[in-house]
């Protein structure tokens, strides 16, 4: 590793976070994501993994509903229990 590695990527840091460096790397990404071939390995990831968000979106569907169900039997089994009071 080069001597000053450690310094020029702290240097870069923050550079990037100055409103110069913001602006700059703004710019930059909105022309990159115009290519081509970047609009192409986009378009490829999304088909790739359409079929997967589905099934992600159906099991944390299929989880609240799970919960609701927990949530209502355990509800319904401490209104009902006998030995208990409201004492205040």
């Amino acid at each position: 590793m080069h001597k000053y590695c450690e310094s020029r990527k702290k240097a870069r840091e923050r550079w990037r976070k100055t409103e110069h460096g913001k602006k700059w790397t703004q710019d930059y990404m909105r022309k990159y994501r115009t290519r081509p071939e970047v609009k192409a390995k986009y378009h490829e990831y999304y088909i790739k993994n359409k079929m997967s968000w589905g099934e992600i979106k159906k099991s944390k569907q299929k989880k609240i509903e799970e919960n609701d169900n927990l949530n209502a039997e355990m509800s319904e089994i401490f209104v009902n229990y006998e030995g208990f009071t409201n004492v205040r």
